[in-house]
């Protein structure tokens, strides 16, 4: 990985961090239009995070291993849903396949 690479991604995370302690800030605020914009910058964070770590320069078991612990430590009750919870039908699609 080259060291502009690395910088983004540390960046990243730096970034994912801050808007967590923010995220939980701002849970006990009565009014949730903060916290939901908060929550969104979150899963974008995460999604640039997991795009980076799949380029195909860094795709490898490290970076997936990587993508389970982003996973892991900011979704920690993150549960794995039946077929019946998932509100896409494509999405309930790929769950079967992937049981399958």
């Amino acid at each position: 990985m080259n060291k502009q690479k690395l910088y983004r991604i540390l960046d990243l995370m730096e970034d994912l961090k801050q808007v967590d302690q923010l995220i939980a800030l701002h849970t006990t605020n009565p009014s949730t239009f903060v916290l939901n914009q908060y929550i969104s910058k979150k899963e974008k964070l995460i999604a640039y995070l997991i795009d980076a770590l799949v380029d195909p320069s860094l795709r490898s078991p490290n970076s997936f291993s990587m993508i389970h612990q982003l996973l892991t430590r900011f979704y920690p009750n993150l549960p794995i849903l039946q077929q019946n919870e998932v509100d896409s039908m494509d999405f309930r699609e790929l769950q079967a396949a992937l049981s399958a």
